[in-house]
């Protein structure tokens, strides 16, 4: 399981570069949208944007969560 690993990551980055979650957008293509979107499932709040390329849930979430504003975007033929 690497969600921890991910979560943990971003929580240092935050920490290092001195941006809270409300100032943190997770952006992510394919597997990296899911890991983002999985992340703030996992930890919510842990940030205010997510920007989804091509990427879903791996489960749908059981409750909705105001606390991330998502942007989920596919492309057309």
């Amino acid at each position: 399981a690497i969600m921890p690993t991910f979560i943990e990551t971003v929580r240092y980055w935050q920490k290092q570069s001195g941006v809270g979650a409300n100032a943190t957008a997770l952006i992510g293509f394919s597997q990296g949208a899911i890991m983002a979107l999985e992340s703030i499932k996992a930890e919510p709040g842990l940030a205010s944007r997510v920007i989804a390329f091509n990427g879903r849930y791996a489960s749908l979430p059981e409750t909705a969560s105001t606390a991330t504003t998502i942007h989920l975007i596919h492309g057309g033929e």
